[in-house]
């Protein structure tokens, strides 16, 4: 989660200021990177806080708000675009959510995982080595 509020942070911040293509380009790529290391993140922290029901219905939750953001980020670009606000100061907007999730993570621990080989970075780089992962990934390339 660290990660991903430094890259959605940058990523923000760079998109206003980028003064071309390539700027806006990676700018793009840092969001996105925050995007998945917040959905790698986040998913397996309620998998392991919660079981059975209650973690569907917690990952439903955690799931509803990114098409929740987007009706919301969306209204109130309109309000802010009917009120004259220029397209950077929208942008900016965007680093409040930001900086309120950055405050829900540090300083927190961190659940542990209910399987101790899942929070191993050896053991998640050796299970891409699988028959299974092989495939999708011969499949999806």
């Amino acid at each position: 989660m660290q990660f991903a509020f430094l890259a959605h942070a940058l990523g923000i911040i760079m998109t206003i200021y980028s003064g071309n293509y390539i700027g806006l380009l990676i700018s793009t790529l840092l969001i996105g990177l925050g995007n998945g290391c917040t959905e790698a993140a986040c998913n397996p922290m309620i998998a392991d806080a919660y079981e059975g029901v209650k973690m569907s219905k917690m990952l439903n939750r955690f799931h509803m708000w990114f098409p929740g953001g987007i009706v919301l980020g969306s209204l109130i670009s309109l309000l802010m675009t009917n009120a004259g606000l220029s397209w950077q100061t929208q942008i900016w907007a965007i680093l409040i959510p930001t900086v309120i999730y950055a405050g829900f993570f540090f300083g927190q621990a961190w659940p542990k995982a209910k399987v101790e080989a899942a929070a191993s970075l050896g053991s998640n780089i050796k299970a891409m080595a699988t028959p299974l992962f092989l495939f999708i990934l011969h499949v999806w390339h």
